[in-house]
């Protein structure tokens, strides 16, 4: 069986072709529906192979053949060899993954802004979609609680402990409660980890000084996060403090006010709930940068925490 491929990680495809042909470059560790994941060996990335309709991330890489993915899935062994028998193939037991003429994708932000403008309408336009249409199991239900005061007898355990953290989360955004959301879930990937995700997602883009405080404790803060959490969620989490996201956050970051409705429901379709997890992040980051760069009065770029400071 051949899967061709549709779209690729640029990074990804660059580490290939450094590669050796002949090769067994990694194991497959995971086969679902959607995805098939493939642990390299003389790399620290996790390679997902996904069907068409699956959103964008790095170390992706999108094959055109749906049905034909249906079929490989049914047989292929969680535990089999994956070899590079090409500069630009991959052969899973039968199943011979054709990437040449894959379309070049990167995670990175194309452009930054030039100053933070975190508008209440991008806010506002956020809280409404998830309101309507989020899907509440996760970290929603948490948020929701938290910002109207409610009592959390309706939360799961775990929504219970996500709503105490995004509490501590708006008295204290330090990196050490921001690390207190790892793992904190159930599913490949939990819903504090998908939080985070968008999180670090808006920091990154606006560059704030939690993000550059993430960046000065990588090394330490990857360990962590590798300890605490599953593997899916390490390397995705990884792959964001090292600058690169996923395509649907990607677009409505990069966007801002001018995200659409059609932007937001591919969210809707990310996992059970992780799409609406990594909203809330993003929603709670913006809010975060709203009530710091806005409120607090940094209209010449200069943080301050001070809103009596600022408008004095």
């Amino acid at each position: 069986m051949k899967l061709t491929g549709k779209q690729i990680d640029w990074g990804l495809k660059r580490y290939l072709l450094g590669q050796n042909m002949g090769q067994v470059i990694g194991q497959v560790v995971g086969v679902y529906q959607q995805v098939i994941n493939i642990q390299l060996i003389q790399a620290d990335r996790l390679v997902t192979i996904a069907k068409s309709q699956v959103v964008q991330t790095p170390d992706m890489i999108k094959i055109s053949e749906d049905d034909v993915f249906n079929a490989c899935v049914k047989h292929i062994n969680p535990s089999g060899n994956v070899y590079l028998i090409g500069y630009n193939t991959l052969m899973i037991e039968d199943v011979v993954i054709d990437f040449h003429h894959a379309e070049l994708w990167s995670g990175r932000f194309i452009r930054y802004p030039d100053s933070v403008q975190v508008t209440e309408q991008m806010i506002k336009q956020l809280k409404k979609f998830l309101i309507r249409k989020g899907h509440d199991q996760g970290i929603l239900g948490s948020y929701q609680v938290a910002i109207n005061n409610q009592p959390s007898d309706t939360l799961s355990l775990h929504q219970d402990a996500l709503k105490d953290r995004l509490m501590m989360f708006k008295q204290w955004p330090t990196l050490e409660v921001m690390k207190q959301f790892v793992g904190l879930g159930i599913g490949l990937t939990p819903s504090g980890d998908d939080f985070l995700l968008g999180l670090f997602s808006v920091f990154h883009y606006y560059h704030t000084s939690e993000w550059r405080l993430v960046l000065e404790y990588k090394d330490d803060l990857l360990q962590y996060i590798k300890e605490r959490t599953t593997s899916v969620s390490y390397h995705m989490l990884k792959q964001m403090i090292y600058g690169q996201t996923n395509e649907a956050l990607k677009t409505v970051i990069e966007k801002g006010p001018d995200m659409t409705l059609k932007d937001l429901e591919t969210f809707l379709h990310i996992g059970s709930t992780s799409g609406t997890d990594m909203l809330v992040g993003v929603l709670v980051g913006l809010e975060h940068i709203h009530r710091k760069y806005i409120q607090g009065g940094i209209s010449d770029g200069i943080e301050s925490d001070h809103r009596e400071e600022c408008l004095s």
